[in-house]
């Protein structure tokens, strides 16, 4: 059976049934070039739930498997008839339950069994999601992407564009000039068009479904409130002190201001948070405006509670509709880099991409800074040696860093979280998904430096006001940025349009994120471990033997 090609299989769920199942899983993720640790995660989860559901009923039923692909991601489908019946459920109660006693443990407040979290690790390819409706249950298991593939298309794009946008003045004048209007220009407007239809709805949502799901996460002990808000509380502040440290690089229109000034200019950024109506926002692609109205109606639905059960349901799938969307768009990406990138260097010269060369080295700086204090800071609350702590987290920025996707890092992640850091494993299977949702330090510095290496090249005038505004959008993009290939150019698509720099940017911003996101992701993931680790110290959930070796 060809990778490409879609199958469905009908099984008797008996042992020997589920058997089969697992064999035909794993033979697939095989053939579709899924890593040997996710075949081996992804086939014992799913043989897990088979055999829960087989339990249930008596062995007596049947089910058809689907196996195939969409937009390139190898999805595994189970169906089968009969009362409403979740396997999980089982699975999470075995979790959460002490064995002591039974009782329930203390390491329950970390149980990933909450409808938030199983949303999280779904969408992550971490977890399958179930649903039921028309007599029929569904189990679904989407298999993570490395996006490797897509990197690599990426940087091919970049190279074939640089190469031509170099010998365009080696180009008769009438040849180029056709080219840019009749080919590259309009690819480079359907993109943009098709992006921007689609890029306040995605973050609107993004931010709403984040807020239902923190409000979901009431729910959890004070434990996980803790990690949750110390994760956020982190990347605020590592955002702040790298966009900060970034300023006395650049020059600017026009910076600083009298007191008089800067206070108005902060009054006009608050009032210009509150939207005139709720469609200006989305056609002026405003996402200070749309972010308040995401949180506005995100809070006043948790107030509501359970009133609004079926509404926040119906807004999960709807996002997750919009995310499958904006994937879609997105794999027109390269080609969008590879046109845009020619249109500028033809008309700009090949300077505006040679000049890059600063904020690339200024994003290696000042994450692998960022890096090295979180090691010290670390190592003094733990009273271990930042070098060692430097040590043990290596395998997972290398990995990060070389494949700029922290989901290729997460396996090493958990498994260097206890047999490295000695942190207990249930609080890591816990704090790392959610840390790869809320831990995000480095990506709101990276962002904050591509706008204002952007607003240095174009002129724009900033301020005190402009840089609050800016930290703020990008700490909140950080944290909702759409799970999808290329979802950091929506992101910055809205920061360039609040910032008042030209949408022909947008190639360039694409292409500087591309060349950070291999040392954003490598730092990330690195930063996460020391937090989760600081974190086990707090609740005592830290194995001193092992981190000390």
């Amino acid at each position: 059976m060809g990778k490409n090609q879609k199958a469905e299989m009908l099984y008797q769920l008996d042992r020997p049934g589920v058997d089969q199942v697992a064999d035909a899983l794993s033979a697939w993720m095989e053939e579709a070039g899924v890593g040997r640790p996710d075949r081996l995660r992804i086939r014992l989860t799913m043989e897990t739930l088979l055999l829960n559901v087989s339990e249930h009923y008596g062995g007596d039923i049947e089910g058809t498997l689907k196996i195939g692909k969409r937009l390139g991601t190898p999805y595994f489908r189970f169906r089968y008839e009969g009362e409403a019946y979740d396997p999980r459920t089982e699975e999470d109660s075995l979790t959460a339950d002490a064995a002591v006693g039974g009782k329930r443990s203390a390491d329950a407040d970390f149980d990933t069994s909450d409808t938030w979290t199983k949303q999280i690790l779904a969408g992550l390819g971490l977890a399958p999601s179930w649903r039921y409706h028309n007599g029929v249950n569904e189990i679904t298991l989407q298999a993570p992407r490395s996006g490797i593939k897509q990197e690599t298309l990426l940087v091919i794009a970049v190279a074939a564009a640089v190469i031509l946008g170099a010998a365009g003045s080696y180009i008769p004048d009438g040849i180029r000039d056709g080219v840019a209007a009749y080919l590259l220009t309009p690819v480079s407007n359907l993109f943009l068009n098709l992006l921007g239809t689609f890029a306040g709805i995605l973050v609107f949502l993004s931010v709403l479904c984040g807020v239902c799901g923190i409000g979901n996460a009431a729910d959890f002990s004070k434990k996980g409130k803790y990690v949750m808000l110390h994760y956020l509380g982190r990347t605020a502040v590592c955002g702040l002190i790298l966009g900060a440290l970034t300023l006395p690089f650049y020059h600017f229109g026009s910076i600083g201001g009298s007191g008089e000034s800067q206070f108005g200019a902060l009054l006009d950024m608050v009032l210009a948070i509150f939207p005139h109506d709720p469609i200006t926002p989305f056609a002026e692609g405003n996402m200070m405006q749309i972010v308040f109205m995401a949180i506005c109606l995100g809070a006043t639905m948790l107030v509501l509670g359970e009133r609004t059960e079926g509404l926040r349901d119906m807004l999960t799938q709807l996002n997750a509709t919009v995310i499958r969307v904006v994937e879609a768009i997105c794999l027109l990406l390269p080609i969008y880099i590879f046109a845009s990138l020619i249109l500028v260097m033809w008309e700009n010269g090949i300077g505006i991409f040679l000049e890059l060369w600063k904020p690339l080295l200024l994003c290696v700086v000042l994450t692998m800074a960022a890096y090295a204090c979180k090691a010290v800071i670390t190592g003094i609350r733990l009273k271990v040696s930042a070098a060692k702590l430097l040590r043990k987290t290596r395998p997972a920025l290398i990995v990060g860093l070389t494949t700029s996707s922290s989901m290729a890092a997460f396996g090493t992640v958990l498994e260097n979280n206890e047999k490295e850091l000695g942190i207990d494993p249930t609080l890591s299977r816990f704090a790392v998904p959610i840390g790869n949702l809320l831990c995000c330090g480095p990506t709101t510095g990276v962002l904050m430096l591509i706008v204002i290496h952007l607003a240095s090249a174009y002129g724009v005038a900033i301020g005190f006001a402009w840089f609050i505004t800016l930290w703020i959008m990008c700490v909140v993009m950080s944290v909702a940025l759409p799970p999808v290939s290329g979802g950091v150019l929506v992101c910055l698509g809205l920061l360039l349009a609040q910032c008042n720099i030209p949408a022909a940017a947008l190639g360039v911003a694409g292409t500087m994120a591309i060349l950070f996101d291999f040392f954003d992701t490598g730092t990330r993931v690195g930063m996460m471990q020391m937090e989760v680790a600081r974190q086990a110290n707090h609740f005592g959930m830290l194995d001193r033997d092992v981190l000390e070796k």
